[in-house]
């Protein structure tokens, strides 16, 4: 990673916050003037790259983000950063590379799962943020909590993957059974680009990655709207996966005031969004259950703004 020296404050700059919201997929800088807020830069770029460990390694993408974001606009200086990253799901290794981050760019920095900056980008305190693409997770967030992460490689319940593979196994059963091939079927076999059902168990194997698999959801919610009851019964029961894992929440204690659900898949599905929220509300009737209408990364400008105000949380003199 290239190193830069810190550009030195003069009157014809203006202050400047940083949000950063990685995800799987893409990440995304927005700079924002501390004063009026206004949005000097919005980039996004892809982030097959990144990874959250070793903490070397993640400060260096962090900090040649930020500093490439400066570098394309003009007399500003850097006031503060937040950042939202997928991986950062112990809440010890986000404070050692808020830590990090700060001390290499001089101003306070925060770090967070990126589930977590649901819950800002909502402009609420307090709540339980609920990302669901690649894969699905739910993170109660406040002060000091990080309660409910977990990666994708530990579970993909709910996740855009989770619900391929499955429509995967319900068209091989079907063939077995002899079925008439349905919308789903069709759908599903034209999106991975198959020509039969036996290649499409040759495919269905173990991938280290999830993202192959995800990219062809939205194949089997065109099938749910089309009229396939097997699609239909997959996107319920994805739903109600997602759901699950708010549930879980408030029975290990946590106040479920506030669900804001958000991602790459959710939002862009009505009929999804509408299953989770009827199926958390089945279980916690008093729960305000709402999609985020803003990109996720002002989540991350307003959790830079606190952070003006509430000082540098590491040493970097």
């Amino acid at each position: 990673m290239s190193e830069h020296l810190p550009q030195q404050r003069t009157m014809a700059r203006r202050r400047v916050v940083i949000g950063l919201d990685i995800g799987s997929v893409t990440a995304q800088v927005r700079v924002v003037d501390e004063t009026s807020g206004a949005i000097v830069l919005d980039h996004v770029s892809a982030s097959a790259s990144w990874s959250a460990t070793p903490l070397r390694y993640a400060t260096g993408w962090i900090v040649d983000a930020v500093r490439g974001a400066l570098d394309d606009c003009a007399d500003v200086e850097l006031a503060a950063v937040a950042v939202g990253a997928t991986g950062c799901e112990v809440r010890a290794l986000c404070d050692a590379l808020g830590t990090t981050v700060c001390v290499a760019l001089r101003v306070p920095t925060t770090v967070v799962n990126d589930a977590e900056l649901l819950i800002p980008a909502a402009g609420l305190e307090r709540g339980v943020g609920v990302l669901v693409g690649g894969s699905a997770i739910a993170v109660a967030t406040g002060p000091g909590v990080l309660t409910g992460a977990s990666s994708w490689a530990v579970s993909d319940v709910g996740s855009a993957s989770a619900l391929v593979r499955e429509a995967a196994l319900t068209v091989l059963a079907g063939d077995a059974r002899g079925d008439e091939p349905d919308t789903l079927r069709h759908l599903l076999m034209d999106s991975m680009q198959l020509r039969s059902v036996d290649e499409l168990a040759q495919v269905l194997r173990w991938n280290s990655r999830s993202l192959p698999w995800g990219v062809h959801a939205p194949a089997v919610f065109q099938a749910a709207d089309e009229g396939s009851s097997d699609a239909q019964a997959l996107v319920v029961a994805n739903a109600q996966a997602v759901a699950r894992l708010v549930v879980q929440l408030a029975q290990r204690g946590v106040d479920v005031l506030h669900a804001v659900v958000g991602g790459d898949v959710a939002p862009e599905v009505p009929r999804l969004f509408a299953g989770i929220r009827r199926s958390i509300l089945d279980e916690l009737p008093d729960a305000d259950v709402r999609m985020l209408d803003v990109p996720a990364v002002e989540g991350a400008v307003r959790l830079a703004q606190r952070s003006v105000l509430e000082g540098p949380g590491c040493d970097y003199s």
